[in-house]
């Protein structure tokens, strides 16, 4: 969330994540190295040397400007060996190497993200939020705009804090979902993966229909169980 990362060796509580990493909102592993986004204007992303004894180390020299535009980097994520690099205007790729900084650039597509918690990863792309306030899918090479035009005031009007708006994928049954909900807003948009059509999530209680309790997910695919 824009702090300093934690890290945690399966028992006890997490602890700082050594060798002096910058604050950053995500990270990515991309061939044995962990990336993150550093968190300020400078549009950069940082990585650790190659390697699982080097998690802790962040050299100076492997920092690496997203600037095709001079945009903010608000998000990486890893997709098979590629890192994406999520500015407000546009979408960077890079692959590793190991000659300099650990990647070079590949490609730009210029569509921002305008919600940076609402990234969903798929199979071999991307569905989030853009500057333009779509929701858009993407493998890196093309994009297709799945919220409109059916969806798109719907979504204008339902989301008023794009700081706010996370996003997860739900496999459930035969269901296989994508969910965008809004903290601050209390509206909750779900797009069916198959039939392609959307709905409203909302929760039922003693009161009926209210708000979205639900405010994280994760699915556990070793006990087969949502979280």
């Amino acid at each position: 969330g824009g702090g300093l990362p934690q890290k945690y060796n399966g028992s006890g509580l997490s602890s700082r994540l050594g060798g002096s990493p910058p604050a950053a909102s995500h990270v990515a592993a991309v061939a044995q190295r962990l990336i993150l986004n550093v968190a300020d204007a400078s549009g950069t992303f940082q990585s650790t040397d190659a390697g699982e004894g080097n998690h802790e180390t962040w050299p100076a020299i492997n920092v690496v400007e997203a600037e095709a535009r001079p945009d903010p980097l608000v998000a990486v994520a890893d997709n098979t060996n590629e890192l994406f690099a999520f500015g407000t205007r546009t979408l960077q790729i890079y692959v590793p190497e190991n000659i300099t900084c650990g990647f070079v650039y590949n490609r730009t597509l210029n569509i921002g993200c305008g919600a940076k918690y609402s990234i969903i990863p798929l199979d071999d792309a991307f569905v989030w939020m853009d500057e333009k306030r779509r929701f858009v899918l993407s493998n890196g090479r093309s994009a297709e705009v799945i919220s409109a035009p059916h969806m798109a005031s719907t979504v204008d009007a339902g989301f008023s804090d794009l700081g706010a708006i996370w996003g997860t994928r739900v496999r459930i049954g035969a269901f296989d979902l994508l969910l965008w909900a809004s903290s601050t807003d209390n509206r909750a948009f779900c797009y069916e993966m198959s039939t392609k059509k959307w709905s409203e999530w909302r929760s039922y209680g003693t009161q009926g229909w209210g708000d979205l309790v639900i405010t994280s997910h994760v699915y556990w695919p070793e006990e087969n169980v949502q979280l």
